[in-house]
């Protein structure tokens, strides 16, 4: 089969949603018309990922403020005590994934973008292994099947521009990554049977766009490592964590993805999908 070829998550928000969102933070406007601008930005992000190509389409997270921020909208209570709050974090995960799934989504994926910077704050690799333990406690609560749909996005963050973690080597990452029960030379060396590997191939901070042919040049180099029927092609980060990210347009960031999408098919006839 070809390379698959997946979107991260996030999209630049429209400018009427923009709009609507300072207008509804001046109190300007009611929820409900917010609401109304959001409906018609995800729908115009789902139509127009259709026409890029995408086979997997998400909303571009056009209804929530940040990737990282949106459950705190319902969080109501504190929770006493450390070990009471990783149960419940992995319950409430776990809630938050199934619920994904019921309401028809294909994949879901972890984002885990701080595991890098967790190396960059702490070398001797003890957060790094807490941010494992959590995610394996998350993902023990699901079956095999449903963890081949399951995810683990990780990157050097892409926050207006800008990272947090690029200087930290992949090389001391992986050996912990994949001992999540989900997951060129050193991720050969460390794949599981089961794993998909998805390259990034769009840089979300550079305003220049990729041509399809350095996305097939970048997908043929990472063949030379990684089995071909392992190999996928996705964006190095999402486009627009934050709401209020305009570092990056919806224009360029709609070119890149259909350069991932027609690097990834080019690729995959070089070959010989």
């Amino acid at each position: 089969m070809p390379i698959p070829t997946e979107p991260i998550g996030s999209l630049p928000r429209t400018t009427e949603l923009l709009a609507a969102l300072a207008d509804y933070d001046q109190g300007k406007i009611t929820l409900e018309v917010l609401e109304a601008h959001q409906d018609r930005a995800c729908q115009e992000s789902i139509d127009r990922l259709v026409a890029a190509g995408e086979t997997i389409v998400t909303d571009g997270e056009q209804r929530i403020p940040s990737f990282a921020t949106y459950p705190l909208y319902e969080c109501v209570d504190l929770c006493a005590g450390w070990n009471r709050i990783r149960k419940e974090s992995s319950r409430r995960c776990e809630k938050d994934i199934r619920q994904a799934f019921k309401a028809g989504a294909t994949r879901v994926s972890i984002n885990c973008t701080e595991l890098r910077l967790s190396l960059k704050l702490d070398p001797s690799g003890s957060i790094l292994s807490d941010f494992v333990s959590l995610n394996n406690q998350v993902l023990g609560r699901f079956s095999d099947d449903e963890r081949k749909n399951i995810g683990i996005h990780t990157c050097p963050g892409s926050d207006q521009g800008s990272t947090h973690s690029l200087d930290v080597d992949y090389s001391g990452l992986l050996p912990k990554l994949f001992e999540m029960d989900r997951l060129y030379g050193t991720m050969g060396s460390h794949i599981g049977p089961e794993q998909v590997i998805f390259i990034g191939v769009t840089d979300p901070c550079d305003q220049r766009v990729e041509t399809a042919e350095e996305v097939r040049d970048r997908l043929l180099e990472a063949a030379r490592y990684l089995p071909v029927d392992r190999l996928g092609a996705t964006d190095d980060c999402g486009f627009s964590p934050f709401c209020d990210d305009t570092s990056i347009s919806r224009e360029i960031a709609f070119a890149k993805i259909a350069a991932r999408i027609k690097g990834a098919r080019i690729a995959s006839d070089a070959l010989g999908f």
